[in-house]
């Protein structure tokens, strides 16, 4: 009698390569993924993830108006289910964090059923293995940013667009785009599919249905809240002085790429690049270029290169900009194993002739092992200093700032913080990391110009009767020479934290 897997009659939840994902799989991927990033949470800060939290902090408490800019910077969604979480007690953080985990965990179930649908099973399967240990994944599924609704909603409207409901891909890609910016990547992808997958006169029809809908439901905020196009072009262009900071070679999001899928994982992607390419058999003198394009398999290439060409071009280019393309990585490197697995199968018979489950779990459990073991070593500091080191120079300094305040600094104190010129690209706008971490009791107050001389900084710690300054004497600045002749005239108690940083006593000022 024949097995169910011979059998073309019976239905087996494995009998690949069926275009669904059975949720006993769901659930042992979704574990899988969870259960790798929990530890991570909790983690410290970056200056990103901050300045989120201070601005829904700015629409509880108006009063503080020194992250307004924060309120425009990006899209509004993210910030309004943050909102919903606010309290003033202690834990925030953490709970902005296991709601960026929550999100990314839904966007990640979703795309796997999205590569069931659009390839098989199995390479949904592999794909949700790489996609839960590939170290780039990993580390930023628990930051406090906005990318993880760009590729739910994305990831949404690419379901949407294969199953043909156009104007829901459209709802979805707007919703995207009021998460963030970042969107512009998936709509340039579906831009290019349109006319590759679709023929005939349906082309603009089906342009019009998904990119009307962007525009009437997501330009108002680009027009009218949003800081400008001219940030966002002037960024592209390397001309703001926030892209300075940002400054790399064209290559840079190419090299970065062992960083965020392993070197394992990196070869697998590779793999899987040269396995979108069409049979030998299927190649001919005639092959039309126009019908290879139309494969739904080219997904991840549809996805990838627009978005990696406008990377490459830009002159600013974060670490994290790349962060809404990874799903699409995972799937090469699911492919690229699907490949491998393909071709040992063939040369081996012993395989091929066992039932389709052992030989799914033959397949996983070495992809297992080569992407998850070097996650055992996986330390969230080290990753990052690998990737951003001036992020982790900058997080180290804030937080001992910060806990040099909080433990000289008593209850009800009034701080004047100087510009931190230790940031010169940060001009003069408060650092996010310790304004957020200082504590509440304590009455914050900030100068907001570089030219200040010593006299007109004497006057405000009069006037708002100043108990500690906090000061960066920079060797040749105006702080330098206001912190030599505080020092002179007072004689302040103090503290010296590592990084050109001074706490000064300065209530001798109005006390006496």
């Amino acid at each position: 009698m024949p097995s169910a897997s011979h059998n073309p009659q019976v239905h087996s939840p494995l009998n690949f390569p069926e275009r669904s994902v059975p949720w006993f799989w769901l659930l042992v991927l979704a574990a899988l993924y969870f259960t790798v990033r929990v530890p991570l949470l909790n983690h410290p800060l970056a200056c990103d993830e901050a300045w989120i939290l201070n601005a829904i902090k700015l629409i509880v408490d108006v009063n503080d108006t020194s992250f307004s800019d924060q309120l425009r910077r990006h899209p509004p969604i993210y910030l309004g289910l943050g909102l919903a979480l606010f309290s003033l007690k202690q834990d925030f953080a953490l709970r902005m964090q296991v709601l960026s985990l929550i999100i990314n965990t839904g966007a990640f179930l979703l795309f796997i059923l999205l590569v069931a649908n659009v390839f098989h099973r199995r390479i949904a399967i592999y794909t949700g293995i790489a996609y839960s240990l590939l170290p780039g994944p990993v580390f930023f599924s628990t930051w406090i940013k906005r990318d993880s609704l760009v590729i739910l909603f994305c990831v949404a409207a690419l379901w949407a667009f294969f199953h043909r409901k156009y104007l829901l891909t459209g709802l979805f890609l707007a919703l995207g785009f009021l998460s963030k910016e970042t969107a512009v990547f998936y709509a340039a992808g579906i831009f290019l599919m349109v006319p590759s997958l679709h023929s005939g006169r349906s082309k603009a029809r089906i342009m019009a249905k998904i990119f009307l809908p962007i525009i009437l439901i997501s330009c108002w905020w680009y027009f009218f809240f949003a800081i400008g196009a001219k940030g966002y072009v002037s960024f592209f262009k390397g001309t703001s002085v926030e892209a300075e900071m940002f400054f790399k070679s064209w290559w840079y999001y190419f090299a970065l790429l062992k960083n965020d899928l392993s070197l394992m994982g990196l070869i697998l992607l590779c793999v899987g690049l040269l396995a979108l390419l069409p049979a030998k058999k299927s190649l001919s003198r005639k092959t039309d270029i126009w019908k290879l394009l139309k494969k739904k398999r080219l997904l991840p290439l549809y996805m990838l290169f627009p978005a990696y060409l406008i990377l490459t071009i830009s002159r600013g280019k974060p670490v994290w900009m790349t962060i809404v393309l990874f799903p699409f990585l995972a799937l090469l490197v699911g492919l690229g194993w699907h490949f491998m697995v393909k071709f040992l199968t063939n040369l081996t018979a012993k395989v091929t002739n066992k039932s389709i489950l052992t030989n799914t779990i033959i397949s996983i459990i070495p992809l297992v092992f080569i992407l998850g073991a070097p996650l055992t070593q996986f330390n969230y500091m080290q990753h990052l200093s690998g990737i951003s080191p001036n992020t982790v120079r900058t997080i180290i300094r804030s937080n001992r700032i910060v806990e040099a305040i909080n433990q000289s600094a008593a209850d009800n104190e009034n701080l004047l913080m100087m510009p931190m010129i230790i940031r010169p690209a940060q001009g003069t706008a408060p650092d996010p990391i310790i304004y957020w971490n200082l504590k509440p009791s304590l009455n914050i107050y900030r100068v907001k110009t570089l030219n200040l001389d010593y006299n007109a900084v004497k006057d405000i710690i009069i006037q708002k009767q100043i108990h500690r300054l906090v000061i960066f004497p920079v060797a040749g600045s105006n702080q330098e020479t206001i912190t030599n002749k505080i020092i002179m005239e007072t004689n302040p108690e103090g503290l010296n934290v590592p990084g050109m940083t001074l706490l000064l006593r300065v209530d001798q000022y109005w006390k006496n």
